[in-house]
């Protein structure tokens, strides 16, 4: 059996036999690209001569088939099929070009939250601002399919190329995730999604209608009409004053994927230490290291219009409330001590008069 590096090879010296005659020409090489949570992927790129953008296929999958038994040609097979797939007229030269002109592409934009600790490596090299426990990347898309997006992270470079601040990049974002009709945002009863999911319909989108059809109803779902990287939907402002109107308050949220979040309302009697038990264990056991968003369950003030982790606003609040209590304690203590000291001044004035009136004295 190969090893890793021979694998590597072998893949690059006989993908060829697999592909077109119009891939006679092309480049293969193998890149280490940065995912969500600095997980480290291996991607083969495959570029015809005058491509500029062309996607990474990460072979990640394709190793453990192999190490599995499965047989090597067929693997060669899958990646190459897989390449075909991408090799779409949408993605061309003038891609390069289209993407300095910031006007041309800021309608592509896209926001993509990622937890800030599990993202150190990541993050250096990209364009991001941090939100209590996340870090906002920004994305231009630069063709959606079936088959997936092709898109471009943010670097510094790139944003100086455009001329613009990170605040402006922030704002267009924000207007271009609520624009675009293929990431409408899709906010639904954990219950009639379920069962949407199991009979093929569409669930119901609590967005579109009466803001009190949804109160008191237990759980909920947040994610975009493509259902790939929706997380980012919680820095909409309007958006989730909208829901906190449709819970009937203070929410929690629940970072369950990069995709999508769950939203429960303050008011359900589950406490904070079950709900940040319930996203840990999620997280370990359902969702893959590379989809993962967070284990920090955050809470949303709608009358501040403030995120924050949920477990530090706990501790704050039970902080201001013990420095409120001893407050009081000293203010009573501090009567208290006044009321001795007066009482102590009249037992005093009493004893002076009992003094004079005893040597004879005119009081």
């Amino acid at each position: 059996m190969m090893n890793r590096k021979e694998f590597q090879q072998y893949l690059q010296e006989t993908i060829k036999d697999y592909l077109p005659e119009s891939y006679a020409d092309a480049k293969i090489t193998f890149n280490e690209v940065i995912k969500n949570n600095d997980t480290h992927l291996t991607g083969i790129s495959i570029a015809k001569p005058g491509e500029h953008v062309v996607p990474n296929i990460y072979i990640e999958n394709f190793w453990n088939d192999y190490q599995n038994g499965k047989n090597i040609d067929e693997i060669v097979g899958d990646i190459a099929d897989m390449r075909i797939e991408y090799d779409t007229p949408g993605i061309g030269p003038e891609v390069t070009q289209k993407l300095m002109n910031y006007d041309a592409v800021k309608e592509s934009l896209q926001i993509r939250l990622c937890d800030t600790q599990e993202n150190q490596e990541r993050l250096a090299n990209l364009v991001h601002t941090e939100h209590s426990d996340f870090s906002a990347t920004y994305h231009v898309n630069l063709q959606e399919t079936e088959e997936g997006t092709a898109s471009m992270a943010v670097t510094q470079d790139l944003l100086e190329t455009w001329g613009i601040s990170v605040d402006q990049l922030h704002q267009d974002a924000l207007a271009a995730d609520m624009t675009d009709m293929n990431r409408d945002p899709m906010f639904c009863d954990m219950g009639n999604m379920m069962e949407s999911m199991m009979f093929g319909a569409e669930p119901k989108n609590l967005l579109g209608g009466n803001p009190d059809q949804g109160a008191g109803m237990g759980m909920y779902c947040l994610n975009n009409g493509a259902k790939i990287d929706g997380a980012g939907l919680i820095l909409q402002g309007n958006l989730m004053q909208k829901i906190g109107e449709i819970v009937g308050g203070d929410f929690y949220i629940l970072p369950s994927s990069c995709h999508e979040v769950i939203i429960v309302p303050e008011t359900v009697d589950i406490e904070l230490k079950e709900l940040s038990a319930m996203v840990q264990q999620i997280n370990r056991t359902e969702v893959s290291r590379e989809d993962r968003l967070s284990d920090h369950v955050q809470h949303y003030d709608r009358k501040e219009a403030v995120m924050e982790n949920a477990e530090k606003r706990a501790s704050r609040l039970e902080k201001e409330k013990a420095e409120t209590k001893a407050a009081k304690k000293s203010i009573h203590e501090r009567l208290g001590e006044k009321k001795q000291q007066s009482a102590a001044k009249k037992v005093e004035k009493a004893v002076e008069k009992t003094v004079k009136k005893d040597k004879g004295q005119e009081l």
